[in-house]
Formats: C-alpha cells, sequence, structure tokens
C-alpha cells in the first residue's frame, strides 16, 4: 500500500513478495524477489509486477546508486549487475542466505 499523507492509501499489486528494491533514479521502478527466488520487475510504483528475464535467482536485494544492484543467492553467492540485466558473482555469504535477513 502507499500513502502520500498517511491517512489515505491506494492499494498496490498484490503478490508474495521476500525483498524489494527501489531505483534510487526513479520511484517508479521496483524490484522484488520471492520466495522461489524469482526476480520481479514494476515500472509503475508497484501497481504490477511481472517477471525479469535474463537475472539470476536472488533471494535479497540492495540498490545502493543508480549503477549498482547488488543480489544475494539462496546459495551464498553475491551478485553485482549495473543495468538489472547483467550479472557478475562478487563472493559468497557462508551459511544459508535467508540467515543474513
Amino acid at each position: 500500500m502507499l500513502s502520500t499523507d498517511r491517512s489515505t492509501w491506494d492499494t498496490r499489486a498484490a503478490a508474495e513478495i521476500l525483498d524489494l528494491a527501489a531505483s534510487p533514479d526513479d520511484p517508479d521502478l521496483l524490484l522484488a524477489t520471492t520466495p522461489a527466488a524469482d526476480l520481479l520487475v514494476s515500472r509503475d510504483g508497484g501497481l504490477t509486477f511481472g517477471p525479469s528475464s535474463d537475472r539470476p535467482d536472488l533471494v535479497m536485494l540492495d540498490w545502493p546508486d543508480a549503477d549498482q544492484l547488488v543480489g544475494l543467492a539462496a546459495d551464498g553467492t553475491v551478485q553485482v549487475s549495473t543495468d538489472g540485466a547483467t550479472w557478475q558473482v562478487r563472493g559468497q555469504v557462508t551459511g544459508q542466505a535467508l540467515d543474513a535477513t
């Protein structure tokens, strides 16, 4: 749900979301992960979500700046992307990825 005045609320897409990251440059662009490690994309501020193609199976996301997305896969692999489409493995977290939450 979204509110601009903290009194009235607009409903957004109904989806089982594990983690959510918003673009630092475009508040309507959102990426979400699901418990099944799917990556979903919304270009309308969360009104709708659809599958993102050419992506790794991620469970956690961070979007610290416009040129860097960081994702954590269920196997603990840390992956980085500059465009949201191509990803590079940059490291490994020991233990189960969901324990990091």
